[in-house]
């Protein structure tokens, strides 16, 4: 049996996604609805807490599956489950040529779920989604150059250690969904997979 890497469609990318990343947050937001169209959005990655909506107007078992018409936020059972689950998604300005797939262009990429990208060791992919929807929200025509930053932006996000030009912090290159991938691919398989759809790639099997 052969393994067959290919990219994933833009409606792949959408049916999995939970909402679009539009807005570059640098930094954690101090409340929910700072955090709405960034990467740290609870209507999109899932709530902070269990039982609880964002801004707390349901708070219970009681309202279980409950979407609040307030904040928008679903209360849930498990947060700590949706967060490792739930993707978002970032619209591109422009179809780019997928960076691990040669021939396949790109519109839509996945946005990792929060969990993922929470504490100091990867951090550097929250730089590298900011740095990506920049790029993004920046350019207004679909001039050559426009559009050959928004690949270098997609690439550095998915494969930065292997770019030429690879985006730096204090002189190193920004860890990469790749890197996480290869890290993970040994010791937890699951994290694989969700980093492998991360980066806009499926794998299907072949006899």
């Amino acid at each position: 049996m052969n393994l067959r890497f290919s990219a994933l469609t833009a409606a792949e990318v959408r049916a999995a996604s939970f909402g679009a990343v539009k807005v570059p947050l640098t930094r954690s937001p101090n409340s929910w609805k700072e955090a709405e169209g960034t990467l740290f959005d609870p209507r999109t990655f899932g709530p902070e807490r269990d039982w609880e909506c964002a801004c707390r107007k349901y708070v219970g078992e009681k309202h279980r599956h409950m979407i609040c018409d307030v904040c928008g936020v679903k209360v849930a059972a498990d947060a700590a489950e949706l967060r490792l689950r739930r993707f978002g998604h970032i619209n591109l300005f422009s179809a780019v040529e997928h960076p691990l797939v040669p021939g396949e262009r790109m519109v839509v990429l996945p946005v990792l779920p929060i969990s993922w990208r929470l504490g100091a060791h990867v951090e550097d992919l929250n730089r590298l989604y900011v740095n990506l929807v920049q790029t993004n929200t920046a350019f207004a025509s679909h001039a050559h150059e426009e559009v050959s930053r928004s690949e270098h932006a997609v690439a550095a996000l998915v494969m930065n250690e292997r770019l030429s030009e690879a985006l730096t912090e204090r002189g190193r290159p920004l860890s990469s969904l790749l890197s996480f991938a290869l890290d993970a691919q040994g010791s937890r398989p699951e994290a694989f997979g969700v980093f492998l759809f991360a980066m806009g790639v499926k794998v299907t099997a072949e006899s």
